[in-house]
């Protein structure tokens, strides 16, 4: 039987049968450089996605994105809670930051400005001020019904994709009419 070796990526070498790949190193991690400027191995952009949905949830059951410290806390809370599947330790508090809400790497603040925000030029030059500590979740809200959530690369801004454009989610929520709103409980 013919083998032969290929080089699958920089760090992972396989030996190829007629029919089967056998892998001659483990598997590893993505290159920094494969994701612009921060470490995207799925986890960190998929817990945005997370704080996203709490974000959504929030809004869902109040009509409005959190504003004062006690509703982010809230918030932050249930982001932890949807991305590590585990309540926050009672150990680690809730801080303010600047304008910031701060539980682990997640932080929320209320930011008026991206009321109908250039998304797309954001995605191209995101706004000098927006700046964390690597690998942080940025949770920003107009307060009412709009929210920007995006990932603080190793160097502190937004990471980038490979076509070199800010991962930002953002969204436009809309007021629900009746028939979709949670079931009051008045026992």
């Amino acid at each position: 039987m013919r083998t032969r070796t290929l080089q699958l990526s920089t760090a992972l070498w396989a030996v190829i049968t007629a029919s089967t790949i056998v892998p001659l190193a483990p598997s590893c991690p993505p290159a920094h450089a494969q994701f612009g400027q921060g470490i995207l191995d799925g986890t960190i952009f998929n817990g945005a996605l997370k704080a996203a949905k709490a974000l959504r949830s929030y809004y869902r059951d109040n009509q409005q994105l959190p504003r004062e410290p006690n509703a982010q806390d809230k918030v932050l809370v249930a982001a932890y809670q949807n991305i590590t599947g585990c309540p926050p330790d009672p150990t680690m508090p809730i801080t303010t930051v600047g304008t910031y809400r701060v539980l682990g790497t997640l932080r929320i603040a209320t930011v008026e400005t991206i009321r109908d925000a250039p998304i797309e030029q954001w995605r191209q030059y995101p706004p000098d001020n927006w700046i964390a500590p690597a690998n942080s979740i940025v949770m920003m809200t107009d307060g009412n019904n709009q929210f920007i959530v995006w990932c603080a690369a190793l160097n502190g801004v937004p990471m980038k994709d490979a076509n070199n454009r800010c991962l930002i989610i953002y969204d436009k929520l809309k007021p629900m009419d009746d028939n979709e709103k949670p079931a009051q409980n008045f026992s």
